[in-house]
């Protein structure tokens, strides 16, 4: 772990323990296709910078970074290795995309993933909690995504939490519209969760398509 990152978990933890939450954290953020190490500079050279925004660990507490480096997708994470493949690769058809573990973790490993709640979690997220959550620790989530200078940010059932903690204008008549970072200038794509129980092609359209009408806005 770098000495930045290793300082940014440590201020969380001594505010955490500030507001009287004594439970302990799941690193997530940057990872390093060469290690298990967080590594914002190499993050930074891509083209294309992907963050996902996601809720919570499932279990834990542990390093959620190490945890998926280690094996490879997991549980909800093989559909965000899908979906970064998509990105990455330009959306193939979707009988292209990799199935194995080993096609598809080289693309987990090219993204960020960051969730909004860095304690752990459980099968089924409790919004209201993912909601308080991010707002105690909105400076922090805030730091994240502007150190990471992402090119697209895919919220993953966070969408919400995601327009206030970014102010993003969002239109009142067309709340599906494409939206923009004003600070990082990333586009911002809302996706449903991607542990949710539907179709896995259904998904990868509908993020190419969403991905497609950002760009067209652009």
């Amino acid at each position: 772990m770098n000495s930045q990152s290793h300082t940014f978990w440590e201020r969380l933890e001594a505010h955490h323990k500030e507001l009287g939450m004594p439970q302990k954290l799941c690193p997530d953020w940057v990872f390093n296709p060469r290690s298990d190490i967080w590594d914002l500079c190499e993050f930074r050279k891509q083209k294309e910078r992907v963050l996902f925004v996601l809720k919570e660990t499932y279990g834990g507490p542990f390093n959620l970074l190490e945890y998926l480096n280690k094996d490879g997708p997991r549980r909800c994470y093989w559909n965000v290795a899908r979906w970064a493949y998509g990105i990455l690769e330009n959306f193939p058809l979707f009988e292209k995309v990799p199935n194995g573990r080993e096609e598809l973790k080289p693309y987990l490993m090219q993204v960020a993933v960051i969730n909004l709640k860095k304690t752990p979690g459980g099968r089924n997220s409790q919004d209201n909690l993912i909601h308080i959550h991010a707002h105690h620790d909105r400076e922090f989530l805030l730091e994240q995504i502007r150190e990471a200078r992402p090119t697209i940010i895919i919220a993953c059932g966070t969408i919400i939490p995601v327009m206030w903690l970014l102010d993003l204008p969002v239109k009142p008549d067309d709340v599906t519209a494409p939206l923009r970072d004003p600070v990082t200038k990333a586009e911002v794509v809302q996706m449903q969760h991607p542990g949710a129980p539907t179709n896995l092609k259904d998904n990868y359209e509908n993020l190419k398509k969403r991905m497609r009408r950002a760009r067209t806005a652009e």
